[in-house]
């Protein structure tokens, strides 16, 4: 099960420079984001994500908050701060782009961007565990032809930094149980896995609406969550012992779910600890996707962009 998702439309008035963001709840795996530009339509993947976005550009300066040119900079700066548990996050970002829809875009939709084979991005865990939704204004302004973008957020998070300091801690020494260091990429993942399927237990307790199931915290600590946090903690188990990893996001047996490709040699293969968790013997465990066909990707995870960057082995472990 996935966190409910989110339809965001925006509307642009070009005199005023102001963005309206308008959120209606569906069942869905995107967002439709209405570009300001005439006549323009985008369909955009989104995060499972809870928020009531509200975003305003004016033409105020803001001084005495961390500055950067560097988009990847900016950006690595907000996700640390999200895994800090930041609440109020502030930064302005300086660039010769004038299109402020583009901007706005980068760092509310694609700001958790993330690669298997990147140990020190946690781009899957802060979009499906940690964040929760924000709401946030940009002040813009335009000097010696550079354009200035403060921007600053209100973070909702689906566990407290108290809980989060404490799955921290938590993790590290279960993955120092399971004596990971001197086993092959296949004994590292087939011990997580083994470890999540037999500790974590679907949680089908509580409603919807109490976020906590859909973390890693829940399945690590409480030992009972959905697939969400399933995935999530499976993400960070692998990444922690330098697994290439993702989460992937589409539905199974037709509903909407989470699970992971794990990278072994040069290709991923598919597992969904969720649905093997408590079998004597595993039947979702580094699939190929032939064998995988009761789970289906969004098409985020299908595109030709995404399995170029993610192969997928052609035949089962």
């Amino acid at each position: 099960m996935l966190l409910p998702w989110r339809n965001i439309s925006e509307t642009f008035d070009s005199h005023s420079h102001t963005i309206n963001y308008e959120n209606t709840l569906i069942r869905g795996l995107s967002m439709k984001y209405v570009a300001p530009r005439k006549g323009v339509t985008m369909i955009i993947a989104a995060a499972a994500i809870t928020a009531l976005l509200a975003v305003t550009i004016s033409t105020v300066k803001s001084d005495n908050i961390p500055v950067f040119t560097s988009r990847s900079d900016a950006r690595a700066f907000y996700c640390e701060q999200i895994l800090k548990h930041t609440k109020q996050i502030q930064f302005t970002y300086v660039t010769d782009n004038s299109n402020t829809s583009q901007v706005c875009k980068f760092f509310n939709d694609d700001a958790f961007a993330d690669e298997g084979s990147n140990f020190s991005l946690m781009g899957d865990y802060l979009r499906y565990s940690l964040f929760d939704g924000y709401k946030a204004n940009c002040n813009y302004l335009k000097k010696d032809k550079k354009h200035y973008y403060t921007f600053r957020y209100r973070i909702s998070y689906k566990t407290s930094k108290v809980q989060e300091k404490k799955f921290e801690l938590q993790l590290r020494s279960t993955l120092d149980s399971l004596k990971l260091e001197k086993k092959s990429d296949y004994g590292k993942v087939k011990a997580i896995y083994d470890y999540i399927c037999d500790n974590v237990k679907y949680d089908n307790t509580h409603g919807p609406n109490y976020s906590q199931k859909y973390t890693a915290y829940a399945a690590l600590v409480n030992k009972s969550a959905v697939c969400q946090g399933y995935s999530t903690l499976l993400y960070r188990m692998c990444k922690a012992a330098d697994i290439p990893v993702r989460i992937v996001a589409g539905t199974g047996k037709n509903e909407n779910h989470a699970w992971n490709i794990v990278k072994l040699g040069e290709v991923y293969y598919n597992v969904d600890a969720t649905w093997d968790a408590g079998r004597s013997e595993y039947a979702y465990f580094l699939k190929s996707d032939d064998a995988f066909t009761d789970h289906q990707r969004n098409d985020e995870y299908a595109s030709p962009s995404f399995c170029a960057e993610n192969p997928t082995a052609v035949f089962s472990y």
